[in-house]
Order: structure tokens, then C-alpha cells, then sequence
């Protein structure tokens, strides 16, 4: 390995670290279809996910959406968590939208390969 594939691969994992791993956060309701295409697409491309399902639960749901001043579900955010020491530590944390916006974001991954 030259001296200089040595170097890129550093300043690969180097960027992978400061990136870390994409997981995807997202709070739906059960009866919800554009919830269950959103888990699909989720576990199609078999990303790390977790589902809150607030079905039960309208007064914290109606807060939530306030908060985000969105009106729908489901509610997605990607972080990149690090898992340094085993332990997840929260890199970034970003809003995406609902269905739409996640799918977009899948297009726009696409186009920066």
C-alpha cells in the first residue's frame, strides 16, 4: 500500500468517524399508511430505525407536531450516531419531513454517490 493510499484511507475512516453511523428516528401512528411505506422503505434499504407509534397517545402527538410546526405524520429525523465505547452518542439530529421528504432524501443520497 503506497504512502498515499495509506493517507486516503485515513482520511476516510477519519471522515466516517466524524460522520458516524445513519439511523433514522421516526414517530407515527399505526393506522397511518404513509407511516407503513415509510417503515418499508426504511427497512427495504435495510437502515437502522426506531418507530415511535403514538396512536394512544394524540395530546403528545399534537404537542410534537407543534413544536415542529408539522401538521402530519410520520415525523422522520436521521442522526449520525457515534458508538465509540459501544455507547450511541448523538453526532447531528436532522428533521427530514414525512414520507415525501424521506423519499427525497434517498434521491438526493443517490445523486451525491
Amino acid at each position: 500500500m503506497t504512502e498515499e493510499n495509506v493517507k486516503q484511507e485515513l482520511e476516510d475512516h477519519a471522515d466516517h468517524e466524524q460522520r458516524g453511523e445513519k439511523h433514522y428516528v421516526l414517530i407515527t401512528k399505526d393506522s397511518c399508511p404513509y407511516c407503513n411505506k415509510a417503515i418499508d422503505l426504511l427497512k427495504e434499504k435495510s437502515l437502522s430505525f426506531i418507530y415511535t407509534d403514538m396512536e394512544n397517545a394524540p395530546k403528545a402527538l399534537d404537542s410534537t407536531k407543534e413544536q415542529l410546526s408539522w401538521r402530519t405524520v410520520p415525523m422522520i429525523w436521521k442522526q449520525d450516531i457515534d458508538w465509540e465505547d459501544g455507547v450511541g452518542r448523538v453526532l447531528d439530529n436532522v428533521f427530514i419531513g414525512g414520507l415525501e421528504q424521506l423519499e427525497g432524501h434517498f434521491e438526493e443520497d443517490l445523486e451525491d454517490d
